[in-house]
């Protein structure tokens, strides 16, 4: 219930035109970009704890063992929500610097940006 308030609130104007996958995506794409450049050396600040967390979360989700076990119908679900959740929330943190970054790039009229010499082979 939290993680669906959350993603409500992040996203007041666009979540009834694009729905939760269309956020997810695009949040998806916007952190592979983010990747991309830390690996490129164009952003310096990456995000080591939403990372950690996208880790914890699948392994958390995947595992077995819960706080509340989930055989407990609608209570078991609870601590798994509140833990996507919390996921949730660091990478929108993390996102959210990362949209500055990019904002503050284009002002500055710098494209700090580089490009992979890979990606042109």
């Amino acid at each position: 219930m939290y993680a669906l308030g959350y993603i409500m609130a992040s996203h007041p104007g666009n979540f009834g035109k694009i729905g939760i996958l269309g956020w997810l995506v695009e949040d998806l794409k916007l952190y592979v970009s983010l990747i991309k450049d830390y690996r490129l050396g164009a952003y310096k600040k990456f995000p080591f704890l939403s990372a950690a967390g996208i880790v914890f979360t699948l392994v958390y989700i995947i595992s077995p063992i819960d706080l509340i076990p989930d055989y407990i119908i609608g209570l078991g679900q609870i601590d798994d929500a509140a833990i996507v959740g919390l996921c949730l929330y660091l990478l929108k943190k993390d996102l959210k610097k990362y949209k500055q970054w990019l904002k503050e790039s284009e002002d500055k009229g710098t494209n700090e940006r580089k490009t992979d010499p890979r990606a042109n082979s």
